[in-house]
């Protein structure tokens, strides 16, 4: 694994299970020293520091010591394509205590999905009102606010697809996923 997403990931399984980098280097037996080089990114660990990190701190890795983002994490991310909230919401329930990478995951899909759910939602309360509005007003029918009223979130579902594929790209190759816009409902 590169650094310094090692370094983050110890930190957050660390932080997540209430460790002092004290407690968790005298578990490891490793010194308070290597602990915090680790979680900055300044040093790549050796194969037996990362060994007890695994352990003690339950970081689920591949055959090739890599972080295991294959299956569930893909799964999440794929979800936001339909704003299937559930999905990520049940893998944070049963999985999220497990690995602490997918709960991170999980928990920036949810954010995202919760955020994008919100603008549809008030996309078309809004052009609701607007289109009473205009029918009282000016006369104006719902037939000639169609586009008016479709348009955008078809926009909207294009950028939400084009950022989930690229967040699954991101994730096999191990770099750090992003979904601008969305607010930190669950940190």
């Amino acid at each position: 694994m590169k650094q310094p997403e090692l370094g983050k990931l110890v930190a957050l399984a660390r932080n997540k299970r209430s460790l002092t980098q004290e407690e968790l280097a005298e578990s490891c037996e490793v010194s308070v020293r290597t602990i915090q080089r680790i979680e900055n990114g300044s040093v790549t660990p050796q194969a037996f520091t990362v060994k007890a990190l695994v352990e003690k701190l339950e970081i689920g890795l591949d055959s090739d010591g890599r972080v295991d983002r294959t299956g569930w994490i893909i799964l999440i991310h794929l979800s936001t394509l339909l704003l299937l909230f559930p999905v990520p919401l049940v893998m944070l329930a049963f999985k999220g205590k497990e690995n602490v990478l997918l709960e991170t995951h999980a928990k920036k899909a949810l954010n995202f999905q919760i955020t994008m759910l919100l603008v549809l939602f008030s996309w078309f309360g809004l052009t609701f009102l607007a289109g009473l509005s205009l029918g009282a007003i000016a006369g104006v029918t719902w037939g000639s606010l169609l586009g008016f009223v479709f348009i955008p979130p078809i926009g909207l579902f294009i950028w939400v697809t084009i950022l989930s594929i690229v967040n699954c790209f991101r994730t096999l190759s191990q770099r750090e996923i992003r979904y601008p816009l969305a607010i930190q409902f669950l940190r």
